[in-house]
C-alpha cells in the first residue's frame, strides 16, 4: 500500500513542485478553493509539529514530539491519495493519519495514510490509498482546513507531530 523512499527523491520532488510554482496556502481573490486542474486534481500541504498535537483524556497516549516536525503533501486524483511525508526530530514513524477536526481539537480517523512501523533510517516515506468516499474526498477538497493529519511514533502514539491541511495555488 505504500512505498519509502531516500530523502534524496523526496527532496527532488519538492524541488519538481516548487519549480512548478506553487505556493502552500494561497488563494484566488473569489474566495479559499484548492487547486484544482481540468482533471480534478487537488493538491494539499501541511506543517506538521509537535506542539499542535492535543492531549487526549486522562490515561491517553503521549502525544507531542517537542523536537517533531514533518512536511507532508497530498494529490488527490479520483479515489486516489498520493502522500509524501519528511520528517524530523522524530523517532521511526508508525503511522500517518488523517482526521476530521478544527486547529486544538482531536477528531475522528478518516483516513490510514500507513501504519506499522517505518526503518530508523528512514526520514520520508511516500505512497497512495484507495478512499471509496466521494464525500469525503469531497470535504478534503473544498474545506481541507477542516482536516488535520498527524504522524504516529512508538514513544508518541497518540501522535509525534500534526499540522492541519491547506490548500496549494498555482501561480498562473
Amino acid at each position: 500500500m505504500f512505498r519509502t523512499v531516500r530523502s534524496r527523491l523526496v527532496l527532488s520532488i519538492a524541488a519538481a513542485t516548487a519549480a512548478g510554482l506553487a505556493v502552500p496556502g494561497a488563494a484566488p481573490a473569489h474566495g479559499p478553493h484548492p487547486q484544482q486542474s481540468a482533471v480534478g486534481v487537488t493538491r494539499l500541504v501541511a506543517a506538521l509539529e509537535g506542539g499542535n498535537e492535543v492531549p487526549g483524556p486522562a490515561g491517553s497516549p503521549a502525544v507531542g514530539d517537542p523536537d517533531g516536525r514533518a512536511f507532508e503533501t497530498l494529490r488527490i486524483e479520483g479515489n486516489q491519495v498520493r502522500f509524501t511525508i519528511r520528517w524530523t526530530g522524530i523517532g521511526a514513524p508508525t503511522a500517518a493519519h488523517l482526521h476530521l477536526g478544527a486547529a486544538g481539537t482531536n477528531g475522528p480517523l478518516k483516513v490510514v495514510l500507513f501504519s506499522g512501523p517505518l526503518p530508523t533510517t528512514l526520514t520520508a516515506v511516500s505512497g497512495s490509498v484507495t478512499v471509496d468516499d466521494q464525500t469525503l474526498l469531497d470535504s478534503l477538497a473544498s474545506d481541507p482546513g477542516a482536516f488535520y493529519t498527524n504522524l504516529h511514533s512508538a514513544e508518541f502514539p497518540g501522535g509525534a507531530a500534526r499540522g492541519q491541511l491547506r490548500n496549494v495555488t498555482a501561480i498562473s
